[in-house]
């Protein structure tokens, strides 16, 4: 098991500001996390991200690579060994899209960080999601949350709907039109559209139609 003080007992080339620490953690993280970039991890680190990933059931072939779990998870130990109050962000978005990246807590402010990307945002949220949105497929985030379950979307401009199935900002009678086509299909058979499946349960029936009902007329606008 990784001692974090084994890390960040390291002597790190700028560790005077809070910025400049978020900075060379991430980037350490990035070279080491992931064998592509050339580096072999530390025995260490892999036993470290390898027992996050076993919780998370995600442990894969390809160690010592890592997601953005570890990346993040790793990421936050470290800024909370040097004193820096961290927390992990995930988040879930369209099409099928799941992401974790580090908010840092210094110059009064949540400060944004990525380290499965090895890019930082300062306070600029939005940024965070612009990116994304132009570089890795992300055509809407949906559900952002912090380690406290709090609802983050509204920061990241992660304001959708619920209901809204075709993603045109408002639930009306187009998304009704597309959950009674869909209605009584189950998963795996034709005509099931995995996007009626509001409660995502696997089939779209009575409790998808209180969802959406509930949420008629509602704007993410």
């Amino acid at each position: 098991m990784l001692t974090i003080a084994s890390i960040s007992g390291k002597k790190w080339p700028d560790l005077k500001s809070e910025e400049g620490a978020m900075r060379e953690f991430q980037e350490w993280i990035y070279r080491h996390l992931d064998k592509r970039k050339g580096e072999e991890p530390p025995l260490d680190i892999i036993d470290y991200v390898r027992e996050i990933m076993l919780e998370m059931g995600k442990l894969t072939p390809d160690w010592p690579d890592a997601d953005c779990d570890g990346f993040s998870s790793f990421l936050v130990a470290l800024a909370r060994a040097a004193g820096i109050p961290a927390r992990v962000i995930t988040g879930k978005g369209l099409p099928l899209w799941a992401h974790a990246w580090v908010e840092a807590f210094y110059g009064g402010k949540w400060q944004v960080w990525d380290p499965g990307f090895n890019r930082g945002y300062g306070d600029d949220y939005k940024a965070f999601t612009d990116w994304h949105k132009s570089n890795t497929g992300l055509f809407k985030l949906v559900f952002v949350y912090d380690e406290l379950a709090v609802n983050r979307g509204k920061d990241y401009g992660a304001i959708w709907p619920f209901g809204d199935i075709n993603l045109d900002d408002v639930i009306d009678y187009k998304d009704l039109a597309i959950l009674a086509a869909a209605y009584g299909k189950s998963e795996g058979e034709p005509g099931f559209n995995v996007n009626a499946d509001l409660n995502r349960d696997g089939k779209i029936d009575y409790k998808d139609l209180a969802i959406l009902a509930a949420n008629y007329r509602m704007s993410g606008k």
